[in-house]
């Protein structure tokens, strides 16, 4: 990484090739972190507009359960938002894009706020980082304060996705991603004809009633979903308890 730094190509083979060749000694390798920089030091505070920018990710999911990420640029200063690029497949590479481009408007930033992705930590991040002198400085873990505007943004952004909402033929279920997964798709409405779960969202989920469904359903009925991903650890226990607050409401017996 320090011999690209400095403009020299070469491959890590030929480098440690050419170490070897001129007897150097090896120095022990300490432990070893993949990362572009080190946690913060001191809290960095922004005084003047394009001084330090907030990068992350809002991931979502469309109405059919498709998911999709948006990486979101804001100014920490001015709180602008320099950019939301949309994608179902965002890497490093759609990151360096943006970065880029946001860079020839408006120059480069003196810090960057952003979290331990592997979009951020990578060799390519770093290497910009360091010839544009831009430090970058990583979220410390468990602390999500340290990057308090760009979550205010990322939750502003999130409350103004266009959704669909409930309505006549668009009953909600009391059943969300906290309960239920959609990692291989939505979940099927069993034993009602016509019924589809249309979207999940964190603790509740949308049904669409066709017109020429008779489920009759009303308010307070119970349904069953069918979930197309099972928890790989269950065959590890023989009860399943249901508890709502601090009463067991129901128990479940697993056969194994």
């Amino acid at each position: 990484m320090l011999l690209n730094r400095e403009g020299w190509n070469v491959s890590r083979y030929l480098a440690y090739r050419l170490y070897r060749e001129e007897g150097l000694a090896l120095r022990p390798r300490g432990r070893r972190r993949r990362r572009a920089a080190a946690q913060r030091r001191e809290r960095i505070r922004s005084t003047a507009p394009n001084q330090i920018w907030g990068l992350d990710f809002v991931a979502d999911q469309l109405a059919d359960g498709r998911r999709f990420r948006a990486l979101t640029v804001v100014d920490i200063h001015t709180r602008e938002s320099l950019a939301i690029e949309a994608g179902q497949s965002l890497k490093g590479e759609g990151v360096a894009v943006v970065r880029n481009r946001i860079t020839v408007q408006r120059g480069a930033p003196k810090v960057l706020f952003c979290d331990n992705g592997s979009e951020f930590t990578s060799q390519a991040m770093d290497l910009w980082a360091y010839r544009n002198g831009v430090r970058i400085d990583f979220s410390r873990p468990g602390k999500p304060t340290d990057n308090c505007v760009r979550g205010i943004f990322q939750r502003n952004l999130a409350s103004g996705m266009p959704r669909r909402s409930p309505g006549p033929g668009r009953p909600v279920v009391d059943c969300g991603v906290k309960a239920t997964s959609s990692e291989r798709g939505l979940p099927t409405v069993k034993g009602k004809v016509g019924v589809e779960l249309k979207a999940l969202h964190a603790e509740h989920g949308l049904l669409e009633i066709n017109a020429i469904s008779d489920a009759g359903l009303k308010f307070g009925q119970r349904i069953e979903l069918s979930v197309h991903y099972a928890d790989g650890t269950i065959n590890l226990h023989s009860v399943l308890w249901g508890v709502r607050g601090s009463q067991v409401e129901e128990t479940f017996g697993i056969e194994h």
